[in-house]
């Protein structure tokens, strides 16, 4: 009979454990009120400013992971144009192209990269140029000292007299 007993409130403690939500018996046992704002509980309290603040760490979605992954891959495909000079350059016969360093006009960032054929520039030029894939695209001499010949025009006009008409 005692045996029964306890099986029958076991198992009505089992469904309105299961009724209200409770994950363990204290739960179910423990009582619950809820607390009115009144003026007592309103205040939040002293709090200390060289306490830490703790920050729930953001979990990344799958797909963010796999856009940080392709954004990081992506930054050597990227084109990079500077300004500045030529350290120095040397073929590899083994692959048959040259190779340059270069590095910009503060000198604060030096880079490498390949091209096919030689380049006119001596070391003290100022030059941009363009690099892809560690391949020279584009380059150009920069600034107003442009070493190409350009065509001076040497006819000199003679003087005209212009005549403006008073009344």
């Amino acid at each position: 009979m005692v045996l029964k007993m306890i099986l029958v409130l076991m198992v009505v403690v089992f469904f309105s454990s299961c009724s209200t939500g409770v994950t363990n018996l204290m739960d179910l046992i423990a009582v619950q009120e809820t607390q009115k704002a009144t003026s007592e509980n309103k205040s939040v309290g002293y709090i200390n400013p060289k306490a830490p603040i703790i920050k729930e760490e953001v979990k990344e979605t799958p797909k963010e992971k796999i856009m940080k992954k392709y954004s990081a891959s992506q930054d050597h495909q990227r084109d990079i144009e500077m300004v500045g000079y030529i350290v120095s350059s040397e073929k590899d016969n083994d692959v048959d192209l040259y190779i340059y360093t270069f590095t910009d006009a503060l000198k604060t960032r030096t880079i490498q990269f390949f091209y096919t054929k030689k380049l006119p520039y001596k070391t003290g030029n100022l030059i941009r140029v363009r690099v892809k894939d560690n391949f020279l695209k584009k380059h150009d001499y920069y600034g107003t000292k442009n070493p190409k010949n350009k065509k001076v025009n040497r006819y000199i006009e003679s003087a005209k007299e212009l005549f403006i008409k008073i009344r």
